[in-house]
């Protein structure tokens, strides 16, 4: 019943038509109504705030509403009502959270987009859509559209990963330094999660929770499948049980009498597209990741995996028919329509910043440069981007993917780009990467010497202490009736430390005295303290 209510709270909110809500929850959704048409308030939401909230709410929904349920032996009778309660609360929180609360100003920078095919289209949250064929800037709330024949890679700044194929649509919901939450309508996508990042795919009502994995999401009109390729993913409704996925299993979501049922079942790569598979695994391979299942993918063809949306029939390690097999009636090829070999695809360079230095650290994944005989790193100073071969700073090996430039200074702000090169000519140019170094800690504010005395008739007594460090040692000053200065009226000296005391006993009501001490450091002034008088009356 909680879960059939805060579902259909969810949809509602989403835009499900009014007559099929109950009047409980209609009376709900009119408050979010409301809310959602009140004027601005005087400061508009965080984006960081909202951001963070957003993550924290879908990566620890299940925590949440289980705190909130009571224990059946405690409370017996009045769990009937508060179960429902806690879950349609918890889903109001939600429709507040991903409807009410929209970002303020400019979305800040999460990501880069990488398109590797054809053209990819960003929307922000508020603007035009721009079509990019090379990269862009992705922020949060952008969505992220890949064309037909295209597919790119999104890097955020956390490392995480995901891969779109053609015809897919993902949004930026929400993102924080530890968490990530993709909102997928349709299409395909591969999500590399590094270890220890909360990392969730919202596709139509089924949310895929990850912690450090390899993992797809296929939407279709009929259900959506998450395969498993390395680790373990958690699959299910946003509200109710979901199901663990572990490495080389499949999950499907679908719905069933109005509620969405899900089913495991072990993974069986010759179902799905192998061009798709192998466009992930070779990136993976290339930077490095553990490979899961799609260790045992066949090799990749030496002209290169074959297009985006090649069906799974037509490619190598599927359940197509093998050579010399039977082919069903009416299925011959007449003569002369032979199956054409399918070109090369083209050479992609992705590059991307691992440490700002100094020294800067970037690197690069390759794809379908199988011809190059070297790298060259390209590097100049702004945010121009650099261009082969006026620019070039370091050659390196085919088999490298990663520069280290030690010749940066802190605060220079720098681009970077690689290229392939075969026989003297650009094989393929990486997108371009601007760094600025960060800028050197200011120094320490210099220790302040605090002194203090303390008069009788026949002494003075001075202490002293250093607000941070030590001195070498400190000289006591004295003069008559003035402010005394060093090095003249040096009086006497100690040894050093952070505080010390002196005695003077050479002293006479007769005289006006005024006392200071001087802390040194290496031969030098490190502080002057204050003046002190002796004053015995």
């Amino acid at each position: 019943m909680a879960s059939r209510k805060a579902l259909e709270l969810i949809d509602a909110t989403a835009g499900a038509p009014p007559g099929e809500v109950s009047g409980e929850l209609a009376r709900l959704l009119g408050a979010v109504g409301v809310l959602k048409e009140c004027a601005a308030p005087p400061e508009a939401p965080s984006e960081v705030f909202a951001s963070r909230l957003r993550s924290n709410l879908l990566a620890r929904y299940d925590e949440l509403v289980e705190a909130g349920r009571p224990e059946p032996a405690r409370a017996r009778r009045v769990a009937w009502v508060l179960v429902p309660a806690v879950a349609v609360a918890a889903a109001l929180v939600f429709a507040l959270v991903l409807f009410v609360l929209e970002p303020a100003g400019e979305a800040p920078l999460v990501a880069r987009l990488t398109v590797q095919d054809g053209v990819v289209e960003v929307l922000p949250a508020e603007g035009k859509a721009a079509s990019f064929s090379t990269a862009a800037d992705i922020r949060l709330g952008d969505t992220i559209t890949t064309a037909s024949g295209s597919r790119a890679t999104v890097t955020f700044e956390d490392e995480n990963v995901v891969r779109m194929e053609a015809g897919t649509e993902v949004k930026v919901s929400a993102y924080q330094d530890d968490s990530v939450t993709l909102t997928q309508e349709s299409g395909k996508t591969y999500n590399r999660v590094m270890k220890g990042a909360r990392y969730s795919v919202l596709a139509k009502r089924t949310i895929v929770q990850s912690v450090g994995t390899a993992f797809g999401v296929d939407i279709t009109d009929a259900d959506v499948s998450v395969p498993d390729f390395e680790g373990t993913v958690k699959a299910g409704p946003l509200m109710g049980k979901k199901a663990v996925v572990e490495q080389g299993n499949i999950a499907h979501t679908s719905e069933q009498n109005g509620e969405l049922v899900v089913t495991v079942s072990p993974l069986d790569l010759a179902t799905l597209d192998y061009s798709w598979l192998a466009f992930n695994r070779d990136l993976d391979r290339a930077a490095g990741f553990p490979l899961g299942v799609l260790e045992g993918l066949a090799a990749t063809p030496a002209g290169g995996v074959q297009p985006p949306g090649t069906p799974p029939s037509s490619a190598p390690g599927s359940s197509a028919p093998s050579p010399g097999s039977t082919q069903p009636p009416g299925s011959t090829q007449p003569p002369g329509s032979q199956p054409q070999p399918t070109p090369p695809s083209t050479p992609t360079v992705s590059l991307s910043l691992s440490d700002p230095g100094p020294p800067v650290l970037i690197k690069w994944i390759m794809q379908n440069a199988q011809g190059a005989d070297s790298v060259a790193v390209l590097r100049r100073d702004g945010q121009t981007a650099p261009e082969w071969p006026g620019n070039v700073v370091a050659t390196v090996s085919v088999g490298q993917d990663s520069f280290s430039d030690a010749n940066v200074q802190p605060g220079q702000v720098v681009t970077y780009r690689v290229a392939y090169v075969t026989g003297g000519s650009l094989l393929a140019q990486s997108n371009p990467v601007t760094v600025k170094t960060p800028e050197p800690p200011p120094p320490p504010p210099p220790p302040s010497l605090s002194l203090s005395g303390d008069s009788s008739a026949s002494s003075m007594y001075l202490a002293w202490s250093l607000s941070s460090g030590d001195a070498d040692g400190f000289v006591v000053l004295r003069a008559d009736g003035r402010t005394p200065e060093y090095p003249g009226d040096t009086y006497d000296s100690t040894g050093g430390g952070s505080s010390g005391k002196y005695i003077d006993y050479k002293v006479s009501p007769n005289f006006n005295l005024l006392y200071r001490v001087v802390a040194l450091k290496g031969g030098e002034v490190l502080a002057i303290s204050n003046v002190v008088e002796y004053t015995p009356y």
